[in-house]
């Protein structure tokens, strides 16, 4: 982690923004770390929900996250079966400075402590609709335990609310999902107060990264959970 890069953005109780929180080597390290992971058997794939596609290429690190019965597992259940790779300890140390910095930010956000990783990779016209990460164990989530995002890549628009998606369009004055957007080696963090947030992401800004980054074209978020 950088330290001191652009400063910690307190967002709302719970959620915070830190932005350029690593640097252009670090980032670079995520990308090779990901591109060796992600072209092995049990590397990217195109995952589906009930409802169909989702727009993004997907890799689990630790635990194997099923969308259609959304639960974890060892094993890649819904594609071919095969064991999931390792979390990586270098990824989790980025991590675990970064949900230390955020706690330093926001008091109401707790420790996190080693889990899961879900590697996302977005083209230019993926998105993601507003949901929540709801499948991580009862105490997990009952606790407050942060989800930690690492943007890499082309910048996006992130939205967050916490009202449900259609509860905010049936109700008259209910307030609508804030947007901030990601830029390459921003860190955003929601735990405590804002774990239950729903939020996605709702445009990738094509060619906007560091000149001297070297990886395909689109963004590669990296969400680190606790089981």
């Amino acid at each position: 982690l950088r330290s001191g890069a652009q400063g910690s953005r307190v967002l709302q109780d719970g959620l915070v923004l830190l932005k350029g929180a690593l640097a252009l080597p670090a980032q670079q390290g995520v990308v090779q770390i990901c591109r060796a992971l992600g072209v092995a058997p049990n590397g990217f794939y195109e995952p589906r929900t009930r409802e169909g596609s989702m727009h993004l290429r997907m890799m689990c690190l630790g635990a194997h996250w099923n969308p259609l019965n959304q639960r974890y597992g060892p094993t890649r259940s819904n594609v071919d079966g095969l064991p999931v790779a390792p979390l990586p300890g270098v990824l989790w140390q980025l991590v675990a400075d970064a949900a230390d910095a955020a706690s330093a930010a926001c008091p109401s956000i707790p420790p996190l402590t080693p889990g899961v990783c879900l590697v996302n990779h977005y083209t230019h016209s993926g998105r993601l609709g507003l949901h929540q990460d709801k499948s991580e164990s009862r105490a997990s989530i009952a606790r407050g335990a942060p989800v930690v995002s690492v943007s890499v890549g082309d910048a996006c628009d992130f939205a967050y609310t916490h009202v449900r998606p259609h509860d905010a369009d049936d109700a008259i004055g209910a307030a609508r999902p804030q947007s901030v957007r990601l830029d390459s080696g921003d860190v955003l963090v929601f735990g405590g107060p804002a774990r239950m947030l729903f939020h996605g992401v709702t445009k990738i800004h094509p060619n906007n990264r560091p000149r001297d980054l070297k990886m395909i074209a689109g963004r590669l978020n990296l969400t680190f959970r606790e089981l």
